[in-house]
């Protein structure tokens, strides 16, 4: 079984609350932004990301609780 990594969260920096964003399977790098989960789905796979991390940017001012 794969090691479970820890998001690194600076790949958000500076994107808008609320976009869906893409990241790369070994999360090293951004691959898309898009409003919707579809699209930002379909600009990933179109980029030939086939398993992308996808994660809604979180407002900085809101508290997390998982």
């Amino acid at each position: 079984m794969p090691a479970i990594k820890t998001l690194n969260m600076d790949l958000l920096a500076g994107l808008k609350p609320g976009l869906w964003a893409a990241i790369s399977y070994d999360q090293e790098r951004l691959v898309s932004t898009a409003r919707t989960l579809d699209e930002v789905i379909r600009k990933a796979e179109k980029k030939g990301e086939k398993k992308p991390c996808v994660i809604r940017v979180p407002d900085p001012n809101t508290a997390w609780i998982l």
